[in-house]
């Protein structure tokens, strides 16, 4: 029995020791409370509103950068989530470093708000440019992703032409007054190597009809077009003028040979195209009576041969390709009762000999929308096939007047290197205008620019489909460039050559 009692009362004690220690000596006779410490913002939060977890960080997106000028730009931006806080501030921040933050340049957009918004920027830097959208709500800051702004060019961007590894941009940088200019950009990143005056008279509106790169040297064809009206200070383009031929050293810029090839004439689409094999350049050009002609020049300019009034009609489009023991023209033809066909001849390389006649494009007249309308075919674009075949791509248009056109049908024809005679055509009906502009091939494919749809496709001409189509940003020009894996676009009246993946079309910049 006093062992029992013995044992209860050790128990008690024990119970009465333990329960003093889990008070951790305090004096408080209640019970202990855990207080979250106050959020300071450091930990990504703004103070006072501590305990509210349903907010988050907002997001923000750039949707678009639009260049307005040499160093200006428009940046379009979308706020998608307010993260359930306020909105304080949004803006972009800026500069040539990789994901910019408020230590760079920032501007500030002050109708803060949920949804899509843009901002003027000027003066922005030179180089590769990152920005970066910014928006700061009750949880605190947060950031999109970086967007790049490469290819970037002090005036609009013209023809291109490319060496492998860097890219070669005729560039306008003024309405008039001779503000033609030649730049090497790198292709790797972008970044300009040199900057170089094109221009021949200051007082004359230069304009580059032609660029190519030939063993280590740069070609351009310019036109130094005449006054529209005598007097007339403004320099309107017409088509016409002298016809300058200019070579470039493609590592320095330098300018080494300026001749005027003629003294008045339209240089034709085709502009100059180089024989890799001999050396040689060949260009097209018509006089003011109408008649074409097309020549083959050495790289100092001297006119080698020549074929004249190639066909009888007044124009201004053809295209030449050079083959490996040819040369191929392809242009318009004004026939009986109105209407201009599109032809192509196959001539010896030295241009003395037809090695056949011409060969008309498959369409017609049938293509007609009224009975009083001329139909009129334009070639835009003219590659060799891997076959040896040639392949030419074009519209069928209708005209009643020059104020009124109406582009109706494309279309990509393949002609026999041996006959002439067509042996494919794909036409489809639902292939808008000028989707077979500057036809670019390689060993992945066969790829081309809609002038008018403002496209960059990928063709499979043997299925006679289109394996992809990439809507542009912008008005795009002829003058685009295939080189590795990225097709180069210059975009009508911008500041910027626009990159796209040729697996894809995804654009790149």
């Amino acid at each position: 029995m006093k062992r029992k009692r013995v044992s209860f009362l050790m128990v008690v004690l024990l119970a009465l020791l333990l329960a003093a220690g889990c008070s951790g000596g305090s004096s408080s006779s209640g019970p202990s409370t855990v207080v979250p410490p106050k959020d300071d913002g450091s930990n990504g939060g703004e103070g006072g509103d501590e305990g509210d977890e349903s907010k988050t960080l907002a997001k923000i997106e750039i949707v678009s950068i639009e260049m307005t000028g040499p160093s200006s730009v428009v940046v379009y931006c979308n706020t998608t989530d307010d993260g359930n806080g306020e909105l304080k501030e949004m803006g972009v921040c800026y500069g040539t470093s990789a994901d910019p933050d408020m230590s760079d340049s920032y501007e500030k957009y002050y109708d803060v708000h949920l949804g899509e918004f843009f901002l003027d920027i000027a003066n922005i830097p030179s180089g590769i440019l990152h920005f970066r959208p910014r928006v700061v709500n009750s949880a605190g800051e947060s950031y999109g992703k970086d967007a790049i702004l490469s290819w970037r060019t002090s005036g609009i961007t013209g023809l291109t032409t490319s060496d492998g590894e860097n890219l070669y941009v005729a560039i306008n940088k003024g309405e008039h007054n001779g503000d033609l200019y030649l730049a090497k950009m790198r292709q790797s990143d972008g970044d300009m190597v040199w900057e170089k005056p094109a221009s021949t008279a200051a007082d004359r509106y230069d304009e580059c009809k032609g660029i190519t790169y030939l063993n280590g040297s740069i070609f351009m064809i310019v036109v130094e077009n005449m006054p529209m009206f005598p007097g007339d200070t403004a320099q309107l383009p017409i088509n016409g003028g002298i016809i300058w031929f200019k070579k470039f050293n493609a590592e320095t810029g330098e300018l080494e040979k300026e001749e005027i090839i003629k003294d008045y004439g339209a240089v034709l689409d085709g502009g100059i195209v180089p024989d890799v094999s001999t050396g040689l350049l060949y260009m097209g050009y018509c006089t003011g009576a109408g008649a074409e002609y097309i020549i083959q020049l050495d790289q100092d300019s001297n006119i080698l041969n020549g074929a004249g009034k190639m066909t009888p009609m007044e124009t201004f489009s053809c295209k030449i390709v050079v083959g490996p023991d040819c040369v191929y023209w392809t242009g318009n033809i004004m026939q009986g009762g109105g209407y201009n066909r599109l032809y192509t001849v196959k001539m010896s390389k030295d241009l003395s000999t037809r090695l056949w006649q011409e060969r008309p494009w498959p369409y017609g007249s049938q293509y007609l929308e009224f009975g009083d309308r001329n139909d009129v075919d334009i070639p835009y674009s003219a590659i060799l096939l891997p076959s040896g075949n040639l392949l030419v791509g074009g519209t069928i248009g209708a005209f009643a007047s020059m104020l009124d056109i109406g582009i109706t049908h494309s279309a990509l024809v393949e002609f026999d290197s041996e006959t002439g005679n067509v042996v494919n055509v794909f036409d489809d009906d639902s292939l808008e205008e000028s989707l077979f502009a500057d036809l670019m091939q390689d060993e992945d494919g066969l790829y081309s620019i809609g002038l008018y749809t403002d496209t960059v496709n990928k063709i499979n001409f043997a299925e006679k489909r289109l394996e992809w189509s990439t809507s542009c940003d912008q008005d795009v020009q002829q003058g685009a460039t295939l080189s590795g894996d990225i097709i180069y676009v210059s975009y009508y009246n911008a500041y910027q050559i626009k990159l796209f993946d040729k697996f894809t079309g995804d654009p790149l910049n």
